[in-house]
């Protein structure tokens, strides 16, 4: 019973702690092979197709626009916008809805981490 526990303890272990590290340090160098947003469009009949570019062969722009439509102030500050926390906690009435908030550099990006994007305005 006890190498059973020892054993569940330890796979929860590196599913939920090793597992997302490693996976960072791996994708530091290596491309992801799909995005969860990738396999949505393949689901949907749209084909699996991709082709990766490196951030050298982009317009020097891109990546700024792309961290903008994630958070507009980020070249303000330095990954978390505690003007932004500071609303928050004000507008959620209080530290027990004050989790809730979480600043854009503990978020995954949209597009590689989640689903399609949803409107801003339905």
């Amino acid at each position: 019973m006890r190498v059973l526990l020892r054993n569940i303890i330890l796979a929860l272990f590196i599913v939920l702690v090793a597992g997302p590290i490693v996976a960072v340090v791996v994708y530091r160098f290596v491309p992801p092979p799909v995005t969860p947003l990738m396999l949505i469009r393949a689901a949907e009949g749209k084909g699996l197709d991709h082709r990766w570019r490196s951030i050298r062969t982009v317009a020097p722009a891109l990546p700024r626009a792309l961290i903008a439509a994630e958070d507009a102030r980020f070249c303000e500050h330095s990954g978390f916008d505690f003007d932004a926390l500071q609303k928050a906690y004000a507008n959620n009435g209080g530290a027990e809805r004050f989790a809730a908030a979480r600043p854009s550099a503990s978020r995954p990006p949209r597009t590689s981490s989640c689903g399609p994007a949803v409107p801003m305005f339905a």
